[in-house]
């Protein structure tokens, strides 16, 4: 992913997937760093990994048979989580294992 970043909190993002450019998109985001990383890892599932990658993305680590969402929880920190709303793992630390994760809870 290649970022460009404006005026006024616009980011413009380019998306490649296994070294393979598959395009972009541009919006201006919430200020605070926990709201954009949010925002962003919903626009980025939602614009290209969901219909790249068949099925979501993340998947679950601990059933995978669902994607995750990204929140911002109660104390204000960026997590992938479960349809249900339970926070799995923080942004940027989710684990292919499912003991790593629970670990986190």
């Amino acid at each position: 992913m290649e970022l460009e970043s404006g005026p006024d909190g616009w980011l413009g993002l380019r998306v490649y997937v296994d070294h393979v450019f598959r395009g972009s998109f541009g919006t201006i985001y919430p200020k605070g760093s926990v709201d954009q990383l949010v925002q962003l890892a919903t626009d980025l599932c939602a614009s290209f990994l969901d219909e790249l990658l068949w099925g979501g993305w993340p998947m679950c680590p601990d059933h995978g048979t669902h994607p995750m969402t990204a929140m911002v929880t109660a104390s204000h920190e960026a997590v992938w989580k479960y349809p249900t709303g339970r926070a799995v793992a923080k942004i940027g630390e989710l684990s292919a294992q499912p003991s790593a994760n629970a670990a986190w809870r």
